[in-house]
């Protein structure tokens, strides 16, 4: 009998559902936001719109409309020189609950090589789950910064949640060039 209530126990605790502030919550948010920025980087750009909040989508005319959007914006930075050379996220933030949404700020990286140099442009993904964290889908920070806009595309957002402040882009050292090393040869004249 002392085994049973053991294994009761762990069963019990295997089958809840994931807590909004549980760990796993917010690991599961960071690594849907990585997937979103990678699908960036690899010109992905269906299932980037696959994991971007439902009203986002609507709002620039529905998926297709959408998915033309991003390619059409990658496509004027590649005209302009610039490429997405990395791309990262951060340690996720606490995730905050209203109602029956969960949100975490996942911070995001992007590497932009340009004719005048390397850029870091810092910002961070917004992940939204309305079942408890076991779906995510994702608005980009610039997207969100205007209160208007927030209202528009985002359910009510709960009061604890802040949303970080989006800096310039930063420049990057330049790279250093692969060094090469010359040798000189003797040289040999003809005899005369």
């Amino acid at each position: 009998m002392t085994r049973t209530l053991p294994l009761f126990a762990l069963s019990l605790v295997l089958t809840l559902p994931a807590r909004a502030d549980d760990p796993a919550t917010a690991g599961a948010a960071a690594r849907g936001a990585l997937e979103v920025v990678s699908a960036i980087a690899s010109g992905d750009y269906p299932a980037v719109v696959d994991r971007t909040v439902d009203a986002a989508v609507t709002d620039v005319g529905g998926r297709d409309q959408a998915i033309a959007a991003l390619r059409d914006g990658i496509a004027n930075l590649r005209k302009r020189g610039a490429t997405i050379r990395n791309v990262g996220v951060g340690t996720p933030g606490a995730p905050a609950t209203e109602g029956t949404n969960t949100f975490v700020v996942v911070p995001t990286t992007l590497e932009l090589g340009t004719p005048q140099g390397r850029l870091l442009a810092r910002s961070y993904l917004l992940g939204v789950s309305p079942d408890a964290g076991k779906t995510w889908k994702y608005v980009e920070g610039a997207a969100v910064g205007d209160p208007a806009v927030r209202a528009k595309l985002l359910p009510k957002l709960p009061p604890a949640l802040k949303l970080p402040r989006i800096a310039a882009p930063e420049p990057l050292p330049a790279e250093k060039p692969a060094t090469t090393t010359a040798t000189t040869l003797p040289t040999t004249r003809p005899a005369k």
